[in-house]
């Protein structure tokens, strides 16, 4: 229900923070490929890291998401 009321914002949402991720340097490498090498890897391994760092990912866009839907704040074309 959450992501079916502002299924647009969540499109543009995972597109902006996923750009975003790739975008942001840290060092030599981005954001995002630092956050799965020396957070998700190492605690979880190459194909579990991979998972929960998708399913976070999923966990950060329904947090914003509810927040919209709370707030009565809709997008429609």
């Amino acid at each position: 229900m959450v992501f079916g009321a502002n299924s647009i914002a969540f499109f543009m949402f995972a597109g902006v923070v996923a750009r975003l991720l790739i975008m942001w340097p840290i060092g030599e490498t981005s954001l995002k490929t630092w956050l799965f090498v020396h957070v998700f890897r190492p605690l979880f391994g190459s194909l579990n890291g991979s998972l929960l760092f998708a399913l976070s990912f999923l966990v950060l866009s329904y947090i914003f998401m509810y927040w919209l839907y709370r707030k009565r704040i809709f997008w429609k074309v």
